[in-house]
């Protein structure tokens, strides 16, 4: 862990040009975007905490991150509602209900600074959306920067030997956070403890939040000097082949990880034994050209159920299989 956070190189596009123009302000957010159909959007609580922004032209949501939806369509009010919305006295996703929880305890000045702060991080992250938009596409920028140029190799892969195995059953947060700080190329201190990092990121029994996981990489490591800011980025509206060339951009071009934020089933993660729920990966490679991603798995079943499989460690998973897990989960977004 690093004392201070980095302001990333190479990614920057414009980062300190003014005048950020507000899509939907602070006040009734749910209920412009959802309208009366739902089933959140009569809780006061939900408008005050995200803050949806117009970044270079990209659509920017504190708490969500960098959207390829158009705020107001159907699309979009599905995913929200999606995030948002209760059945049967049971949120949808428990891990953005507690988070709002934490942020209904904030004052009004925290609360501000904290969308401040990631609308800043984003101003200075944007530039690496478009390079992932543009390599996606097969066109590339002439101002378009790249740590490694060239064509990307069939196999890539960073982070070896810095695996640890999650330390609680909702540690999957920090027990990521701890690897991706452990493999830092600029870290000096080693490796700090699975609790030091839960204490950072405000870790609940419910879980973490996305949004912590991507300031700590930005705050507390130099990862961002060598990929640019790193970004919470939806793949609501994003295609799995966009996905595929996010991780060899990533993997390869950057030498950085990713921090995968999947549902983990068995249906798109095959060494499991049992399905389970919200968790967070890292991504640390790819093979057959991007077709599998090589994931490190924090989770172990055996800690967990007397008949659960051996499945922390490296694992190897179809580049599909991991859009659709990552999909699946209300959220549908990822750190990079």
């Amino acid at each position: 862990m690093t004392n201070a956070p980095h302001e990333g190189t190479g990614m920057m596009k414009e980062a300190l040009r003014p005048g950020l123009v507000p899509l939907i302000g602070a006040v009734g957010v749910i209920s412009t975007l959802l309208g009366t159909s739902a089933t959140a959007s009569t809780d006061p609580l939900w408008s005050d905490i995200i803050q949806c922004t117009s970044i270079d032209g990209h659509n920017f949501c504190t708490e969500v991150g960098f959207v390829a939806l158009t705020p107001g369509s159907i699309e979009w009010s599905d995913y929200i509602d999606g995030l948002l919305g209760v059945e049967g006295g049971i949120p949808r996703d428990p891990e953005f209900h507690a988070l709002a929880q934490y942020l209904e305890s904030l004052s009004p000045d925290k609360l501000e600074a904290r969308q401040n702060a990631q609308i800043m991080d984003a101003r200075l992250a944007v530039g690496k959306v478009e390079a992932f938009d543009e390599v996606a596409a097969g066109a590339t920028s002439g101002d378009l920067v790249l740590r490694n140029v060239g064509v990307p190799a069939k196999s890539a892969f960073i982070m070896s030997g810095k695996n640890v195995e999650q330390e609680r059953s909702y540690w999957c947060g920090p027990a990521v956070l701890q690897m991706i700080d452990w493999a830092d190329p600029g870290d000096t201190d080693g490796k700090d403890s699975q609790q030091t990092w839960a204490n950072l990121l405000h870790t609940t029994t419910a879980g973490t939040s996305i949004a912590n996981m991507v300031a700590q990489v930005n705050a507390s490591t130099t990862w961002d000097g060598r990929a640019g800011k790193y970004a919470v980025i939806s793949l609501a509206g994003r295609t799995a082949g966009w996905f595929r060339s996010m991780h060899v951009t990533q993997l390869f071009h950057h030498e950085a990880p990713i921090i995968e934020h999947v549902l983990l089933e068995q249906a798109y993660f095959k060494y499991l034994a049992f399905d389970h729920g919200g968790h967070y990966q890292v991504g640390r490679g790819y093979t057959d050209g991007g077709n599998s991603i090589v994931i490190f798995e924090p989770y172990d079943e055996r800690d967990y159920r007397a008949d659960g499989n051996h499945t922390s460690g490296s694992r190897t998973v179809g580049y599909r299989e991991l859009y659709a897990a990552t999909v699946k989960h209300p959220q549908q977004n990822f750190g990079a």
